[in-house]
Protein backbone atom coordinates (compact mmCIF):
# COMPACT_ATOMS: atom_id res chain seq x y z
CA UNK A 1 0.00 0.00 0.00
CA UNK A 2 1.34 3.42 -0.97
CA UNK A 3 2.47 5.58 1.93
CA UNK A 4 0.17 8.61 2.15
CA UNK A 5 2.24 10.50 4.72
CA UNK A 6 3.95 13.77 3.79
CA UNK A 7 7.29 14.35 5.47
CA UNK A 8 7.26 17.97 6.66
CA UNK A 9 10.51 17.63 8.59
CA UNK A 10 12.91 17.12 5.70
CA UNK A 11 13.37 18.72 2.30
CA UNK A 12 11.63 21.73 0.65
CA UNK A 13 8.24 22.66 2.06
CA UNK A 14 6.41 24.65 -0.65
CA UNK A 15 5.30 21.69 -2.79
CA UNK A 16 4.49 19.57 0.25
CA UNK A 17 2.35 22.31 1.77
CA UNK A 18 0.34 22.64 -1.45
CA UNK A 19 -0.17 18.86 -1.73
CA UNK A 20 -1.20 18.70 1.93
CA UNK A 21 -3.47 21.77 1.84
CA UNK A 22 -5.57 20.93 -1.23
CA UNK A 23 -7.30 17.84 0.25
CA UNK A 24 -7.70 19.73 3.52
CA UNK A 25 -9.50 22.62 1.79
CA UNK A 26 -11.70 20.24 -0.22
CA UNK A 27 -12.64 18.35 2.96
CA UNK A 28 -13.73 21.58 4.66
CA UNK A 29 -15.84 22.59 1.66
CA UNK A 30 -17.47 19.17 1.32
CA UNK A 31 -18.35 19.02 5.00
CA UNK A 32 -20.14 22.36 4.68
CA UNK A 33 -22.08 21.07 1.66
CA UNK A 34 -23.81 18.17 3.42
CA UNK A 35 -26.72 20.40 4.42
CA UNK A 36 -26.83 21.81 0.87
CA UNK A 37 -27.15 18.27 -0.50
CA UNK A 38 -30.07 17.60 1.85
CA UNK A 39 -31.67 20.85 0.75
CA UNK A 40 -31.27 20.01 -2.94
CA UNK A 41 -32.86 16.56 -2.61
CA UNK A 42 -35.74 17.79 -0.44
CA UNK A 43 -36.33 20.73 -2.76
CA UNK A 44 -36.58 18.36 -5.71
CA UNK A 45 -38.80 15.68 -4.20
CA UNK A 46 -40.66 17.13 -1.20
CA UNK A 47 -42.90 20.02 -0.23
CA UNK A 48 -42.06 23.69 0.20
CA UNK A 49 -42.41 23.37 3.97
CA UNK A 50 -39.89 20.54 4.11
CA UNK A 51 -37.47 22.58 2.01
CA UNK A 52 -37.94 25.59 4.29
CA UNK A 53 -37.36 23.39 7.36
CA UNK A 54 -34.03 22.12 6.04
CA UNK A 55 -32.99 25.56 4.82
CA UNK A 56 -33.75 27.19 8.17
CA UNK A 57 -31.14 24.92 9.77
CA UNK A 58 -28.35 25.76 7.31
CA UNK A 59 -26.70 28.57 9.27
CA UNK A 60 -26.87 26.68 12.58
CA UNK A 61 -25.53 23.43 11.08
CA UNK A 62 -22.67 25.27 9.37
CA UNK A 63 -21.85 27.05 12.64
CA UNK A 64 -21.65 23.75 14.55
CA UNK A 65 -19.57 22.09 11.84
CA UNK A 66 -17.14 25.03 11.70
CA UNK A 67 -16.89 25.13 15.51
CA UNK A 68 -15.77 21.53 15.84
CA UNK A 69 -13.51 21.73 12.81
CA UNK A 70 -11.74 24.54 14.63
CA UNK A 71 -11.55 22.58 17.88
CA UNK A 72 -10.05 19.62 16.09
CA UNK A 73 -7.17 21.84 14.92
CA UNK A 74 -6.05 22.00 18.56
CA UNK A 75 -5.76 18.22 18.67
CA UNK A 76 -3.87 18.33 15.38
CA UNK A 77 -1.32 20.78 16.81
CA UNK A 78 -0.72 18.75 19.98
CA UNK A 79 -0.25 15.41 18.22
CA UNK A 80 1.86 16.89 15.39
CA UNK A 81 4.20 18.57 17.87
CA UNK A 82 4.75 15.34 19.78
CA UNK A 83 5.40 13.43 16.54
CA UNK A 84 7.86 16.09 15.41
CA UNK A 85 9.69 15.83 18.73
CA UNK A 86 9.94 12.06 18.33
CA UNK A 87 7.97 11.40 21.52
CA UNK A 88 5.96 8.45 20.23
CA UNK A 89 4.63 7.30 23.60
CA UNK A 90 3.31 10.75 24.42
CA UNK A 91 1.85 11.00 20.92
CA UNK A 92 0.00 7.70 21.43
CA UNK A 93 -1.37 8.96 24.74
CA UNK A 94 -2.49 12.17 23.07
CA UNK A 95 -4.27 10.20 20.33
CA UNK A 96 -6.14 8.11 22.92
CA UNK A 97 -7.13 11.29 24.75
CA UNK A 98 -8.36 12.89 21.53
CA UNK A 99 -10.51 9.88 20.62
CA UNK A 100 -11.99 9.71 24.14
CA UNK A 101 -12.69 13.46 24.05
CA UNK A 102 -14.42 13.11 20.66
CA UNK A 103 -16.71 10.32 21.87
CA UNK A 104 -17.62 11.98 25.19
CA UNK A 105 -18.18 15.44 23.71
CA UNK A 106 -20.21 13.94 20.85
CA UNK A 107 -22.65 12.25 23.22
CA UNK A 108 -22.87 15.35 25.44
CA UNK A 109 -23.77 17.50 22.43
CA UNK A 110 -26.23 14.81 21.32
CA UNK A 111 -28.11 15.01 24.62
CA UNK A 112 -28.00 18.79 24.93
CA UNK A 113 -28.92 19.30 21.28
CA UNK A 114 -31.96 17.02 21.46
CA UNK A 115 -33.30 19.14 24.33
CA UNK A 116 -32.36 22.59 23.00
CA UNK A 117 -33.22 22.06 19.32
CA UNK A 118 -36.65 23.78 19.43
CA UNK A 119 -35.28 26.55 21.64
CA UNK A 120 -32.39 27.29 19.25
CA UNK A 121 -34.72 27.39 16.27
CA UNK A 122 -37.14 29.61 18.18
CA UNK A 123 -34.28 32.04 18.88
CA UNK A 124 -33.63 32.09 15.12
CA UNK A 125 -37.27 33.12 14.52
CA UNK A 126 -38.11 30.05 12.45
CA UNK A 127 -41.76 30.32 11.29
CA UNK A 128 -44.26 28.29 13.30
CA UNK A 129 -45.54 26.37 10.27
CA UNK A 130 -42.12 24.81 9.63
CA UNK A 131 -40.84 24.71 13.21
CA UNK A 132 -41.86 21.09 13.79
CA UNK A 133 -40.11 19.81 10.66
CA UNK A 134 -37.08 22.01 11.30
CA UNK A 135 -36.79 20.64 14.85
CA UNK A 136 -36.98 17.07 13.54
CA UNK A 137 -34.18 17.73 11.05
CA UNK A 138 -31.98 19.42 13.68
CA UNK A 139 -32.50 16.55 16.12
CA UNK A 140 -31.46 14.07 13.44
CA UNK A 141 -28.34 16.16 12.89
CA UNK A 142 -27.54 16.18 16.62
CA UNK A 143 -28.07 12.41 16.70
CA UNK A 144 -25.11 12.14 14.29
CA UNK A 145 -22.82 14.35 16.41
CA UNK A 146 -20.79 11.50 17.99
CA UNK A 147 -19.88 10.25 14.50
CA UNK A 148 -19.12 13.78 13.28
CA UNK A 149 -16.87 14.32 16.27
CA UNK A 150 -15.02 11.05 15.70
CA UNK A 151 -14.48 12.02 12.05
CA UNK A 152 -13.26 15.55 12.89
CA UNK A 153 -10.79 14.52 15.58
CA UNK A 154 -9.76 11.32 13.78
CA UNK A 155 -9.00 13.39 10.69
CA UNK A 156 -6.97 15.76 12.83
CA UNK A 157 -4.85 12.84 14.06
CA UNK A 158 -4.24 11.61 10.50
CA UNK A 159 -3.33 15.12 9.33
CA UNK A 160 -0.88 15.47 12.19
CA UNK A 161 1.04 12.59 10.55
CA UNK A 162 0.93 14.31 7.16
CA UNK A 163 -2.03 12.33 5.74
CA UNK A 164 -4.76 14.64 4.45
CA UNK A 165 -6.07 12.41 1.64
CA UNK A 166 -7.74 9.59 3.57
CA UNK A 167 -10.04 11.99 5.48
CA UNK A 168 -11.07 13.41 2.10
CA UNK A 169 -11.82 9.94 0.70
CA UNK A 170 -13.88 9.11 3.78
CA UNK A 171 -15.83 12.35 3.44
CA UNK A 172 -16.53 11.80 -0.26
CA UNK A 173 -17.82 8.29 0.51
CA UNK A 174 -20.04 9.64 3.28
CA UNK A 175 -21.37 12.36 0.99
CA UNK A 176 -22.33 9.90 -1.73
CA UNK A 177 -24.04 7.63 0.82
CA UNK A 178 -25.87 10.64 2.26
CA UNK A 179 -27.31 11.64 -1.13
CA UNK A 180 -28.30 8.05 -1.99
CA UNK A 181 -30.05 7.55 1.36
CA UNK A 182 -31.82 10.91 0.95
CA UNK A 183 -33.23 9.81 -2.41
CA UNK A 184 -34.21 6.37 -1.08
CA UNK A 185 -35.97 7.97 1.90
CA UNK A 186 -37.90 10.34 -0.37
CA UNK A 187 -38.93 7.49 -2.68
CA UNK A 188 -40.06 5.38 0.29
CA UNK A 189 -42.08 8.30 1.68
CA UNK A 190 -43.75 8.84 -1.68
CA UNK A 191 -44.60 5.17 -2.21
CA UNK A 192 -45.88 4.81 1.35
CA UNK A 193 -48.19 7.82 0.98
CA UNK A 194 -49.58 6.38 -2.27
CA UNK A 195 -49.71 2.71 -1.33
CA UNK A 196 -53.47 2.56 -1.93
CA UNK A 197 -52.95 3.23 -5.63
CA UNK A 198 -52.04 0.79 -8.40
CA UNK A 199 -48.33 -0.02 -7.79
CA UNK A 200 -47.45 0.19 -11.49
CA UNK A 201 -49.23 3.50 -11.96
CA UNK A 202 -47.67 4.74 -8.73
CA UNK A 203 -44.17 4.03 -10.00
CA UNK A 204 -44.86 5.71 -13.34
CA UNK A 205 -46.40 8.71 -11.55
CA UNK A 206 -43.34 9.13 -9.32
CA UNK A 207 -40.87 9.17 -12.17
CA UNK A 208 -43.11 11.23 -14.42
CA UNK A 209 -43.67 13.96 -11.84
CA UNK A 210 -40.36 13.92 -10.01
CA UNK A 211 -37.77 12.95 -12.57
CA UNK A 212 -39.42 14.14 -15.83
CA UNK A 213 -38.38 10.99 -17.71
CA UNK A 214 -40.02 10.74 -21.18
CA UNK A 215 -39.46 6.97 -21.10
CA UNK A 216 -41.98 6.53 -18.32
CA UNK A 217 -44.52 8.65 -20.18
CA UNK A 218 -44.24 6.31 -23.16
CA UNK A 219 -44.40 3.29 -20.84
CA UNK A 220 -47.60 4.58 -19.24
CA UNK A 221 -49.23 5.14 -22.64
CA UNK A 222 -48.20 1.67 -23.80
CA UNK A 223 -49.72 0.00 -20.73
CA UNK A 224 -52.95 1.93 -21.16
CA UNK A 225 -53.24 0.74 -24.77
CA UNK A 226 -52.46 -2.83 -23.73
CA UNK A 227 -55.17 -2.73 -21.06
CA UNK A 228 -57.64 -1.41 -23.63
CA UNK A 229 -56.86 -4.24 -26.05
CA UNK A 230 -57.36 -6.83 -23.32
CA UNK A 231 -60.72 -5.35 -22.35
CA UNK A 232 -61.91 -4.87 -25.96
CA UNK A 233 -60.45 -7.72 -28.07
Amino acid sequence: MKNKKIDMLNGPLVGKIVIFALPLALSSILQQLFNSADLAVVGRFDSDKAMAAVGSNSSLVNLIVSLFLGLSVGANVVVARLIGQGRKEKANEAVHTVVLLAVISGFIILGVGEILAPILLGMMNVPDDVLKLATLYLRIFFFAMPFIEIYDFGSAVLRSKGDSTRPLYALITAGVINVILNIIAQMYRFFKSHRQKNPTAETVEFYHIKLDEPYFQRLSAYRQRRTFYHVCP
